[in-house]
C-alpha cells in the first residue's frame, strides 16, 4: 500500500487537527465550504494497483462529527430539541433499513447474477458482499450523521444565516474556479489541477474530459465531473435568485446579483445536460412556487428570455473558437445539438442501467440486493434495486416531513420578510435537486443533497416560530431569541 499526501492535505490535515481541539466552529464552516470539493483529496492511497483518494470533506467532516458527538454525550452541556430528536429517529430508522438490506448479498452470495452497468463492456458476475457495499454504506452513514448534526447546529437564525452564507460563498468560489478552468482552456495556460483536482481515483478525472463532437473540454471546477458540479450549483441557484429577486440579501443586493451571474455563467459553460435540464425545470417551476403574477411574472419572463439569448451567444462563441474546421453556422448547430440533446450512447447506457436495476429489484422487492450493489442512473429505481420497497419508504419518510413542514409554512407566508424569502429559496432548491436526481441519478456520496435536507429541516422549524428582525440593508439579523428558548 502506498500513501501520498496532496497539497490540500498538507494544509487541511494540520489545520483540521488544530481546529478539532480549539476551533470547532471553524471546523464546521470548513466542512460546509468543502462540500462541493469532491475531486479534492487530502490523501491518495494505492492498494492492489487501485488508487483511491480520501475526499477533503470526508476528513474534515469526520473530525467535526467526532467533536460534536463528544459534546452531545457530555452530561449537562447540550439539550436536543424535540424536532431534532424526531428527525434523528427517522435518520436512524433509514440506516437500520440499509443495514438490513446488506444481509441480502450475504444470504444470496453467488446465487444471483448481476449485469455490468457499462454498455460498452457488458459482463455478468455473481452477486456478493464486497468492500464496495461497505464503502457505500460508510458514505451514506457519514452524510446522514452530518445532516442530523447540521440540523442540531442551526437552531437559531444567526447560525442558519451563517451556514447559508458559507454555502453560497463556497458556490461562488467553485464558480470562479470553473471560470478559471474555462479560461485556461480558452487562452492556453496551464490549469492548476494539483490544487483542487488532486484525487487519484479514476472517477475524479472528469476535468480531463472532452465533448467529442465539438472538441470542447468539460468544465468540472472542483467536482469529479460536470454533472456533479451542475447539481451543486443548481442547489444554490434558487436560493440566491430568491434573495436577489425579493431584495432580502444573503450578502448584499449587489453581491447577491454578482453571485447569481457567476452561477448562471458556469452552468451555461459546463456542457452538462444536467445543468440545462435543471435550468429548464427552474425556469418553469420558480414562478409557480413563488406565485408570481401580473407585472412580476412579465418581469420574470423577460429575465428568462435574456438568459436564453445569453446562452445562445455563449454556445455560439464557444463553438466558433473550438470547431475551426467547419463553418461558424455548422459548428454552432453541432454544439447546440450536442449540448441540448443527450448523447446517444449516454442515454442508452442510462436506460440500460435502469432496466437492469429494475430486473434486480424484482428478484428481491422488499430489501433490494443490498446497498451499493446495483448501479442505476436515476433516483427511484436506484433506491428500489439497492434497498427495496422498505428502503424507498424509509427514504420518503426521511424527506417528506421536512418538505411538508416547509411547504406548509411557505404557503401561509407572503414574501414580505427574510424568513419567507429564504424559506422559499431553500424549498425551491430542495425540490429542484430531487427532480434533477430523478433523471440524472442520486448522488448520495456527495453532500449537496444532504445539506439541503438539513437546511429544509432547520428553516422549516424556524418559519414555524417567531424569528429575529432582519436588517434589509446590511443583510444581518438583529438580536433576538436565543437557541435555548427554542428548546421545548
Amino acid at each position: 500500500m502506498a500513501m501520498d499526501i496532496t497539497l490540500a492535505g498538507w494544509v487541511l490535515i494540520p489545520f483540521g487537527l488544530v481546529a478539532f481541539c480549539v476551533l470547532p466552529n471553524w471546523l464546521y464552516y470548513l466542512a460546509i465550504f468543502l462540500i462541493p470539493f469532491s475531486a479534492t483529496a487530502v490523501v491518495n492511497l494505492t492498494v492492489g494497483g487501485i488508487s483511491k483518494g480520501m475526499p477533503a470533506v470526508l476528513f474534515i467532516g469526520s473530525l467535526w462529527i467526532v467533536r460534536e458527538f463528544i459534546t452531545i454525550v457530555h452530561p449537562g452541556i447540550l439539550k436536543i430539541p424535540r424536532h431534532v430528536r424526531v428527525f434523528g429517529a427517522t435518520c436512524s430508522l433509514y440506516l437500520v433499513i440499509l443495514v438490513c438490506s446488506l444481509s441480502i448479498p450475504l444470504f444470496m452470495h453467488g446465487d444471483f447474477m448481476i449485469t455490468s452497468p457499462r454498455l460498452d463492456a457488458p459482463q455478468v458476475f455473481p452477486l456478493s458482499f464486497s468492500s464496495h457495499n461497505i464503502t457505500q454504506f460508510i458514505y451514506i452513514s457519514f452524510w446522514i450523521a452530518m445532516t442530523w448534526l447540521i440540523v442540531l447546529h442551526n437552531q437559531n437564525e444567526k447560525s442558519l444565516v451563517a451556514t447559508i452564507r458559507i454555502f453560497v460563498m463556497s458556490a461562488m468560489f467553485v464558480g470562479c474556479w470553473g471560470v478559471l478552468q474555462w479560461a485556461s482552456y480558452k487562452f492556453g495556460f496551464n490549469y492548476p489541477s494539483a490544487l483542487f483536482n488532486s484525487s487519484s481515483s479514476e472517477f475524479a478525472q472528469g476535468y480531463t474530459g472532452v465533448l467529442s463532437k465539438v472538441g470542447v473540454k468539460r468544465i468540472t471546477s472542483v467536482a469529479v465531473e460536470a454533472s456533479i458540479l451542475a447539481q451543486y450549483l443548481l442547489c444554490v441557484l434558487p436560493l440566491v435568485f430568491s434573495a436577489a429577486w425579493f431584495k432580502y440579501p444573503i450578502f448584499s443586493i449587489v453581491g447577491d446579483r454578482i453571485v447569481l451571474v457567476v452561477l448562471l455563467l458556469v452552468l451555461l459553460l459546463s456542457t452538462s445536460s444536467t445543468a440545462y435540464l435543471g435550468l429548464l425545470l427552474f425556469a418553469l417551476g420558480f414562478p409557480i412556487l413563488l406565485r408570481l403574477k401580473g407585472r412580476r411574472l412579465l418581469q420574470y419572463a423577460s429575465w428568462i428570455i435574456l438568459l436564453g439569448l445569453v446562452e445562445v451567444f455563449l454556445l455560439t462563441a464557444q463553438s466558433t473558437s473550438t470547431a475551426q474546421s467547419t463553418s461558424t453556422a455548422q459548428s454552432t448547430s453541432t454544439a447546440l445539438s450536442s449540448l441540448t440533446t443527450p448523447h446517444t450512447f449516454s442515454m442508452h447506457e442510462r436506460l440500460y442501467t435502469i432496466n437492469n436495476a429494475w430486473n434486480s429489484f424484482l428478484e428481491s422487492p422488499l430489501l433490494g440486493l443490498g446497498w451499493g450493489s446495483i448501479t442505476s442512473h436515476d433516483l427511484v429505481v436506484n433506491l428500489l434495486a439497492n434497498s427495496g420497497l422498505i428502503g424507498l419508504v424509509g427514504f420518503i419518510l426521511l424527506i417528506i416531513g421536512p418538505l411538508v413542514n416547509l411547504l406548509s409554512a411557505h404557503i401561509t407566508y407572503r414574501f414580505e420578510d427574510q424568513k419567507s424569502v429564504f424559506g422559499a429559496g431553500i424549498l425551491s432548491s430542495f425540490m429542484l435537486i430531487i427532480a434533477v436526481s430523478a433523471f440524472s441519478g442520486f448522488g448520495y456520496v456527495f453532500g449537496h443533497f444532504w445539506l439541503l435536507l438539513a437546511l429544509s429541516v432547520s428553516v422549516g422549524m424556524l418559519m414555524s416560530s417567531p424569528m429575529t428582525t432582519f436588517n434589509r440593508s446590511s443583510g444581518t439579523f438583529d438580536c433576538g431569541r436565543s437557541a435555548e428558548s427554542e428548546i421545548k
